[in-house]
């Protein structure tokens, strides 16, 4: 029996059709997963409770940060300058620390080679208030 013109292409279609089902399953499956032990350092709910904002920190000198909530395991905290943030994000950032246990604190030290000005911390994505750094 000899198929049609049409038929092939009826036939390459839901061939094409199921592989595209295929593939998008595949897909949501592979980003479905996570790595063990990664933790995605986002936080649902919390806040910063030092530094809360308008305080003067002192270069060289040791700080306890302090937040609530977040997702269990190991976060990133950034130092970002207020001033280079309209340069962007990365720019702004200058100083990350990386592999933090979310503890709900940490003892920073705040580097003696940045400017003066003001900054704030991103602990995973929950921000502090602005603080200045003298």
């Amino acid at each position: 029996m000899k198929l049609k013109k049409h038929h092939h292409r009826l036939i390459a279609f839901f061939i094409l059709l199921i592989g595209l089902f295929v593939g998008v399953y595949i897909i949501k499956s592979f980003l479905g997963s996570k790595p063990n032990g990664y933790v995605l350092p986002q936080f649902e709910t919390g806040k910063v409770n030092f530094p809360k904002g308008g305080e003067t920190l002192r270069k060289g000198q040791t700080y306890v940060i302090e937040w609530q909530g977040g997702p269990e395991g190991d976060i990133a905290i950034f130092l970002q300058n207020q001033a280079a943030e309209k340069e962007g994000v990365s720019v702004s950032l200058v100083d990350r620390v990386y592999g933090v246990n979310n503890t709900g604190s940490y003892n920073y030290t705040i580097p003696d080679n940045i400017p003066n000005g003001m900054y704030r911390f991103q602990i995973g994505n929950l921000n502090s208030q602005y603080f200045s750094i003298k």
